[in-house]
C-alpha cells in the first residue's frame, strides 16, 4: 500500500511513523516540519481534562508519546512536572471542581490546592488573582524534539 500524508507537523509525522510499519509512506510539507499549529503550541500535555473520552485519549497519547521515544531511541524531552489549572471566581472554581471529581473517577492523581500553594509552584505569582486551583498529571513535550525523533523512526 502506498500512502501519502499532507504535513509534517505532529499529526502528519506520527501518522507517517505508524503507517510506516505496513506501508511505503511520502509525507508532502509546503513549508517546513512544524510550520502550521505543531510549531506554534505550547506542548502542554495532559489528561486533566472534563470528559472521560478525552482523558482516555490523553492517558493513551501519553504513554505513547513514552513508547516511541523508546522505539526510537531519541529523547522527546517529556517534562512530567504536572500541569495547574486555576480559577478566578467561584464559578470558575465550580467548573473546574467538577472536573476533578471525574478525574478522580479515572484514576487520574488530581489534587486541589490553595492559591498560597499556588504562588510556592509559580514564582511571582499574586494569589489574590485566584481563589484556587487543581493540580494533577501532565507536562510539558518540545515539538522539535518530537519530530526529529518521528523523522528518525520513518
Amino acid at each position: 500500500m502506498k500512502v501519502a500524508i499532507i504535513g509534517s507537523g505532529i499529526v502528519g509525522l506520527s501518522s507517517a511513523y505508524i503507517l510506516s510499519r505496513s506501508a511505503e509512506v511520502v509525507v508532502f510539507e509546503r513549508r517546513y516540519p512544524l510550520y502550521g499549529a505543531s510549531g506554534r503550541n505550547s506542548g502542554g500535555i495532559t489528561p486533566m481534562l472534563g470528559n472521560k473520552e478525552l482523558i482516555d485519549l490523553a492517558k493513551r497519547s501519553i504513554k505513547l508519546y513514552d513508547d516511541v521515544q523508546g522505539e526510537v531511541n531519541f529523547n522527546f524531552l517529556f517534562r512530567k512536572d504536572g500541569y495547574l489549572k486555576v480559577a478566578k471566581n467561584d464559578l470558575d472554581m465550580d467548573h473546574l471542581e467538577k472536573e476533578h471529581n471525574l478525574q478522580k473517577s479515572a484514576g487520574l492523581k488530581v489534587r486541589e490546592i490553595d492559591p498560597f500553594e499556588i504562588k510556592n509552584m509559580v514564582p511571582g505569582f499574586d494569589p489574590k488573582s485566584v481563589v484556587g486551583g487543581f493540580y494533577g498529571e501532565g507536562g510539558i513535550i518540545f515539538p522539535w524534539p518530537v519530530i526529529w525523533g518521528y523523522e528518525k523512526g520513518c
